[in-house]
Parts: C-alpha cells; sequence; structure tokens
C-alpha cells in the first residue's frame, strides 16, 4: 500500500483542525468563571460633553470603575458649563447623586471656592452640601465651619457654626 499526496494532504489538515479547535486563545477568559461584578474599568479616563458652540462638560479621572448600579472614580476633575471646577480624590456616583471624599475642592470660577473632606452633589435638585469641616474663600474673605450648602440653580449658599474673617 502507497502513500498517496492525498492522504498526506488529509493527515495534515486534521491534525492541524485538531489543534486549532483544541486550544484556547491565550487571554480569553471566561465570564462564568469571573468573581468580579465590574462591568468596564478605564485608566485616565475623559468624558465630554459637546455642544455646538464646543466642550460644554467634561470629567476627567485617572481610574474609572463601572459596576451595575455605580460608578467609582478616581483623582477626578470635572468642569461644569465653563463655570464651575471640582476636585477630588475619589468620587462614587449611585443613581441621581455623586459623593466625593478626600480633597475635595469646589470653585465656582471668579465668584468663590471652598475645600472640604467629603461633599454630597444632588444631580435633580442641584444641591451641593456637606456635614464636614469647610474653608470658603470669597474674594479676600474666608470662612470656616462645619456645614456648608450650595444650590447652583439659584446661587445661593448657606453655612452653620461659622467663623469669618470678612474683607472689603
Amino acid at each position: 500500500m502507497a502513500l498517496r499526496v492525498e492522504h498526506i494532504l488529509i493527515l495534515a489538515i486534521g491534525v492541524t483542525l485538531f489543534f486549532v479547535l483544541k486550544t484556547e486563545p491565550k487571554g480569553s477568559i471566561k465570564v462564568a468563571q469571573s468573581n468580579s461584578t465590574k462591568e468596564f474599568y478605564f485608566k485616565d479616563f475623559i468624558l465630554l460633553e459637546l455642544n455646538s458652540t464646543g466642550i460644554k462638560n467634561s470629567l476627567k479621572a485617572k481610574e474609572a470603575t463601572k459596576y451595575k448600579d455605580t460608578f467609582i472614580l478616581k483623582d477626578i476633575e470635572l468642569n461644569y458649563e465653563n463655570e464651575d471646577r471640582v476636585f477630588a480624590k475619589s468620587a462614587v456616583y449611585i443613581r441621581d447623586s455623586i459623593y466625593l471624599k478626600d480633597n475635595v475642592v469646589f470653585e465656582e470660577i471668579g465668584n468663590f471656592k471652598f475645600w472640604s473632606s467629603d461633599l454630597n452633589y444632588n444631580i435633580k435638585s442641584k444641591n451641593i452640601y456637606t456635614s464636614s469641616n469647610f474653608k470658603l474663600k470669597i474674594r479676600d474673605s474666608s470662612i470656616v465651619g462645619k456645614g456648608l450648602k450650595y444650590n447652583m440653580r439659584d446661587k445661593e449658599i448657606e453655612a452653620s457654626n461659622i467663623d469669618a474673617n470678612v474683607s472689603y
């Protein structure tokens, strides 16, 4: 019995198909084996909202992790309508609220700036508040206290337990 070229070719194709179908690609991860609830993870994350004149809002973060109902951000910078800027070491977005913590800075450009260890923002009511200690600087005046609320819609600031140094 002589081996013909067709038999060698069929054998070679069969062996090749066996190895191709048997092996899994490197780096493939089966979701069923994952213990994580992360949906997405980003590094050096930038989110832009554009309008007809350019960038309306921007969000920058060193890390962003999306879970089913939350979004966790690290080292953030938020610019809102070219009027307000927010910086924080971490933020958590859940439903209609954003919770910021660790070295939070809120600035309404040209009007005031305040610092706090944490800050809560309700998206629907446009209220920003903290029950922690804060430092508020309005032009040359400075105010320190505990507990601050700012309504972004009405541009009203309320604070309690304050010590103020007002300059004209």
